[in-house]
């Protein structure tokens, strides 16, 4: 193996192992603090009912997994895009696929507002997959309005595109949040009190932070 073959496999290798550091700090760090051997124990005793395997399995294990994979996904839209546009700077944003997604979840929140409480208890029976839902919406919604326009215009275009709709959509929230402000007295839909029901079991549970 040459020199110029050696190379990315060392460096892959090495952020492999990073990869690994950081996973077990994100087993082993939190409220309650755990040593490498409790975090093998609660890994190892799954099914047992035990502290190490509740924190390990149940609670730490699915975000850290969850941040590997979003973030995995995060580079590799990165580099996609990048390639399409040939622009190191190219982003989500550069679609406007984030702000998109942020107006998808914000027509959940102000509908909540809007609608009472009793909206937002029935998106918390979903353990919040109806915030997650409205912006997986708006997000596929600009990404299909984007797929279609890029067969008519060129790439450059295309960016100006994006940047636009990413402007309009975070004009649109803008809009929402200060009707939605009118509507509710002066309050904001973020607010303690309409959203309450859907966070009000959160802060109880004492394996929150853990």
């Amino acid at each position: 193996m040459t020199a110029a073959h050696a190379r990315p496999a060392l460096i892959a290798g090495a952020l492999a192992l990073v990869l690994l550091v950081v996973i077990l700090a994100g087993l082993m760090i939190g409220q309650v603090m755990l040593s490498p051997g409790d975090v093998l124990s609660g890994l190892g005793s799954i099914g047992t009912g035990s502290m190490e395997s509740r924190i390990v399995v149940d609670l730490r294990l699915p975000r850290v997994l969850a941040a590997v994979i979003g973030g995995a996904a995060l580079g590799l839209a990165g580099l996609l895009m990048q390639t399409l546009f040939r622009n190191p700077l190219a982003d989500a944003w550069s679609l406007g696929l984030m702000a998109g997604g942020q107006f998808g979840a914000a027509l959940v929140v102000v509908a909540g507002a809007i609608v009472g409480p009793g909206f937002l208890m029935v998106l918390s029976g979903f353990a919040g997959l109806g915030v997650v839902a409205g912006s997986v919406l708006g997000t596929l919604g600009v990404a299909l309005a984007m797929s279609a326009m890029a067969r008519r215009v060129g790439t450059v275009t295309l960016l100006v595109l994006g940047l636009m709709l990413g402007f309009l959509a975070q004009g649109l929230i803008s809009v929402l949040l200060h009707f939605t402000n009118r509507s509710q007295g002066g309050s904001s839909p973020l607010g303690t009190t309409p959203l309450s029901p859907m966070w009000s079991g959160a802060t109880s549970s004492p394996w929150r932070l853990c």
